[in-house]
């Protein structure tokens, strides 16, 4: 799929100097400031928190045995209480597709799915566990996952998001680097036991000749963009107690797969929207 993607043709209006994309694919990752206006930025945060309060998202406690708290929802443009903020931030990051469109080589029609994501670690907790806080890339091809920061994480203390600068190449080192983990893989799926007993190490892929590549974590202030190829390798920072990340996320993924695939989840995620807006129509 990646060598075919490699010499696919894709016709795309950002231009050859733009520094935002040569940043984006260079690295493999890049920071957007000032993303909304001041005002846009100020509505949707009033927004956002009158909706926290209204118990309108979802809230995990100790996510997957992490002690951190996952506050979650999509933003849905079909819903009543949720549909001018769809619409603003949708006016805003479409500004930017194009650069995600050329990293994909792929013109992007459908609509697309903002989700609200809210990590909180209370005090005196220790952020434990929780694989995705180890080193690993969610596609052996180009998929973009993109984050609007809406307060600041300008410190380690709020588990930034970690990116492996220009680990997403595929470069001789990168093959190399597969092969390795695809022999992990195949011997974590035959000795279960053995890394059972690892706990969270047994999640830790081999990152042999990929050493030269810097690994940063992503600092932002407030009303920034982060536009992520999630083919490099990556991670969510730790939380120290009392301290929280919150976010808009945006994902990019499987639009390599083949088209039944794609419509067969289209189908299942429609069913399952419009029940949840159901859903909460009626609790309003």
């Amino acid at each position: 799929t990646n060598f075919l993607w490699k010499i696919k043709f894709f016709k795309s209006n950002v231009k050859k100097n733009d520094t935002i994309y040569n940043e984006l694919d260079e690295k493999g990752i890049v920071v957007i400031q000032n993303f909304f206006s001041n005002e846009d930025y100020e509505f949707l945060m009033n927004e956002l928190n009158k909706i926290e309060k209204e118990n309108y998202f979802s809230l995990t406690e100790n996510h997957v045995d992490s002690n951190v708290n996952w506050l979650t929802g999509k933003i849905y443009s079909d819903f009543e209480r949720t549909n001018k903020i769809y619409y603003l931030i949708d006016k805003n990051f479409k500004r930017y597709l194009p650069y995600i469109e050329k990293v994909l080589k792929l013109k992007i029609n459908s609509k697309i799915t903002y989700s609200y994501q809210n990590l909180y670690l209370p005090l005196g907790k220790k952020d434990i566990k929780d694989s995705n806080a180890t080193w690993h890339h969610d596609r052996m091809f180009p998929c973009i996952k993109s984050f609007i920061i809406l307060e600041d994480c300008m410190s380690l203390e709020n588990g930034p998001y970690n990116y492996m600068i220009g680990s997403h190449k595929l470069n001789l080192n990168r093959i190399k680097n597969e092969y390795l983990n695809s022999v992990w893989w195949v011997d974590r799926i035959k000795n279960k036991n053995k890394y059972k007993a690892l706990g969270l190490d047994a999640f830790n892929k081999r990152l042999d000749y990929l050493e030269n590549c810097e690994k940063k974590p992503i600092l932002a202030p407030k009303n920034s963009l982060i536009i992520s190829n999630n083919m490099g390798f990556h991670k969510r920072g730790r939380l120290m107690g009392g301290f929280s990340r919150k976010m808009i996320r945006i994902l990019f993924y499987d639009f390599q797969l083949p088209y039944y695939k794609r419509f067969l989840k289209k189908i299942v995620t429609n069913y399952t929207d419009k029940n949840k807006i159901k859903n909460l129509s009626n609790s309003n």
